[in-house]
């Protein structure tokens, strides 16, 4: 289940939504629930209406829907082991343990035959992350795992954005401090689309007493979030007019003003503010349609006096 949200300015006094894929498959609630049960990419378009004009905005593939419980993490149980310190599809380049510090556990697994052990006893975290994987920007993920032992523990991500040296901000750690296995569940939002990405288990002052921290049965997904739509923005003003109006958008657009038979009458670039002269115009209601470059659109009316 999908939650969306408009944010749409005006304000509006009509929301009509249409969502591919999903159920239900048009809403006219401001924040409709929406559900979807088979993977697969989905359009969402959201339209809104008040006195003044009517707004449109379609996200392409804008809802990414996976198989129920799919991981996006490969060997999450740790059953497997290229050697007693490496465990299958984990120990990516940004991992920083030194590979003695990860050890093959069987004394007491969450899952299966074994788990992993991450010993590090100093309070200068160290990383062990996964190896590639693929993550899309504005792209919630959820990581849920098992754990115990003594120490602290806590999740992350490298996305190569912008900022951080690339890394997601790191969660709260966790405090572990337990011989029975316990789950959690962290959330990471990805910034940047990257085809290498890796997430993260920052792990700090683990105590051998206890075996340090033994993870298990990680699992990655696609969190289930709240998707916010925001529309184009136009702003005409004086309207009505004598025939000169001046355009405020959020972008770069293409106006073309209709009579109210259809019949195009003006067509013209505007690059966020610009100014449309219909002077000889006669008096009477007139249709503006903006058209952004991702085929975005809202319309207004406007009157010459």
């Amino acid at each position: 289940t999908v939650y969306f949200a408009a944010l749409s300015l005006g304000p509006p006094t009509s929301w009509s939504w249409e969502f591919e894929g999903g159920t239900p498959s048009t809403s006219n609630e401001q924040n409709p629930a929406v559900t979807y049960d088979q993977p697969g990419s989905y359009n969402v378009t959201l339209t809104i209406s008040n006195s003044m004009g009517t707004h449109s905005v379609t996200k392409e593939h804008y809802i990414s829907v996976t198989e129920h419980g799919q991981s996006l993490v490969c060997n999450g149980g740790f059953e497997e082991w290229e050697d007693a310190n490496k465990p299958v599809c984990w120990f990516g380049e940004k991992t920083t343990f030194a590979k003695g510090a990860v050890q093959q556990y069987a004394g007491n697994s969450h899952g299966g035959n074994y788990a992993a052990q991450l010993a590090n006893a100093t309070s200068s975290h160290k990383r062990f992350t996964t190896e590639a994987i693929a993550v899309e920007t504005e792209k919630e993920y959820r990581i849920s795992f098992w754990v115990r032992g003594r120490g602290e523990i806590r999740t992350g991500l490298f996305d190569g954005r912008e900022t951080g040296s690339g890394y997601a901000p790191y969660n709260e750690y966790i405090v572990v401090d337990s011989d029975i296995w316990e789950q959690y569940t962290q959330f990471v939002m990805a910034a940047a689309t990257h085809d290498f990405a890796e997430f993260i288990f920052s792990v700090q002052n683990t105590d051998e007493t206890t075996e340090h921290i033994q993870l298990d049965d990680v699992e990655i997904t696609l969190a289930t979030n709240i998707a916010q739509i925001e529309t184009l923005t136009c702003n005409v003003f004086p309207n009505p007019s004598n025939g000169m109006f001046h355009i405020q958008t959020n972008g770069n657009v293409t106006a073309r003003v209709y009579s109210v038979t259809g019949d195009m009458l003006l067509e013209q670039d505007i690059r966020e503010t610009g100014t449309l002269g219909m002077g000889s115009c006669p008096p009477g209601v007139y249709i503006l349609k903006i058209i952004d470059c991702k085929k975005n659109s809202a319309t207004r009316k406007l009157i010459i006096k």
